[in-house]
């Protein structure tokens, strides 16, 4: 579980995408994993949104507008999720309901970040940037 969690952090990806999946071949079960991949989320996010503001790296001023335009959003979108699957887990009382969803955002998720760091590269190529790569001299 720890070198999961390292593995996360190396690779800039939540902890929760990592260690979701392993947590399940574990066997918890999807209500204790649930909560669990929460928590991480939530300390991994609230970490990365003070080291960035430590080190001064927003973008311009503190944008006010963005911050809470997705503060909103997540806590909109946490207590929709939250009753939707209550609902779902009471009326057909599976649990299977929780892996399905937790696949489908995974999934989601790895096939949009392929996408925006795709088109990253691209943009970099298209413009001369370096894509990070230096002289060697």
């Amino acid at each position: 579980m720890a070198g999961a969690g390292v593995s996360a952090g190396l690779l800039g990806i939540g902890g929760g995408m990592v260690q979701s999946p392993l947590m399940l071949e574990m066997g918890m079960l999807p209500e204790v994993q649930r909560a669990t991949s929460a928590t991480m989320i939530l300390f991994t996010a609230s970490s990365a949104a003070l080291q960035f503001l430590a080190a001064g790296a927003f973008p311009g001023s503190l944008q006010y507008d963005y911050a809470i335009w997705y503060a909103t959003t997540g806590v909109i979108g946490t207590a929709l999720g939250q009753v939707v699957m209550k609902a779902l887990l009471r009326r057909y009382k599976r649990a299977s309901f929780i892996i399905f969803f937790l696949s489908g955002v995974i999934g989601l998720s790895c096939i949009m970040m392929a996408i925006v760091g795709g088109s990253n590269v691209l943009d970099e190529f298209r413009t001369g940037k370096g894509l990070g790569f230096g002289s060697l001299c």
